[in-house]
């Protein structure tokens, strides 16, 4: 547990060698008390087990972001519990099998991710979790939204998604349009989607949202206040 702790000094480019959840299963790694963002030094990440990453309360820390950061699966399953933030900020994502967010947020950031091993990572996103992309980045990881929130975390526009995305049930799915978003795989399933954006009230002009393939999701389109194309 970091607990709030950091090294005080950025790119020190650490290596951690995970498996499991933990002694309480609340992560083999993870944070509370304070953010400590990058300054956790996880620069290269891998897993020799499925394995579980922590973020208590409403803290953030970071994996990345230093030029050859790697975030290695071993073809093993990642999860993330807590209700804070985790921003995965590695340059390479590799031979990941899959990445649930039971709760709490994680976006992606500083680098597109569109190898070959991405495009086979599927995103599993719980009701209350939320799954983002900070700046004009590209994803092209398929995503299963079992309700819960898909977003623009800011820093850029447009946030691309071109991998599938399957909502999985019948509740629906906030499409958060802070900023613009263009979703170019299918979106098929049962579930709907909500799109929604900026305040109105705060000034806040919602973004784009895009849709760019020939969906088939059954539940249809709430669009409250931003505009969809």
């Amino acid at each position: 547990d970091f607990a709030g702790n950091n090294d005080n000094t950025l790119g020190l480019a650490h290596t951690f060698v995970i498996a499991g959840a933990g002694p309480d299963g609340q992560g083999a790694l993870r944070n509370e008390v304070y953010d400590i963002y990058s300054y956790a030094n996880v620069s290269n990440l891998t897993l020799t087990a499925d394995s579980v990453l922590g973020s208590g309360g409403s803290t953030r820390w970071d994996i990345g972001p230093v030029a050859n950061s790697m975030l290695d699966g071993r073809g093993y399953k990642l999860t993330t519990v807590g209700s804070g933030v985790l921003d995965i900020r590695s340059q390479v994502i590799t031979n990941l099998a899959s990445l649930t967010i039971s709760n709490g947020s994680v976006y992606y950031e500083n680098y597109s991710q569109t190898n070959a091993w991405t495009a086979t990572t599927t995103n599993y996103v719980a009701p209350a979790s939320s799954l983002g992309i900070y700046g004009a980045q590209t994803i092209n990881m398929p995503i299963v939204l079992n309700g819960g929130t898909i977003r623009n975390q800011g820093g850029g526009s447009p946030a691309v998604w071109t991998g599938n995305i399957l909502l999985s049930n019948s509740t629906s799915t906030l499409f958060h349009n802070g900023a613009g978003q263009n979703f170019y795989g299918i979106i098929s399933g049962p579930g709907s989607i909500a799109v929604g954006g900026g305040s109105t009230t705060a000034g806040t002009v919602p973004g784009t949202l895009t849709l760019g393939n020939a969906n088939t999701y059954a539940g249809g389109t709430i669009i409250s206040n931003a505009p969809v194309t």
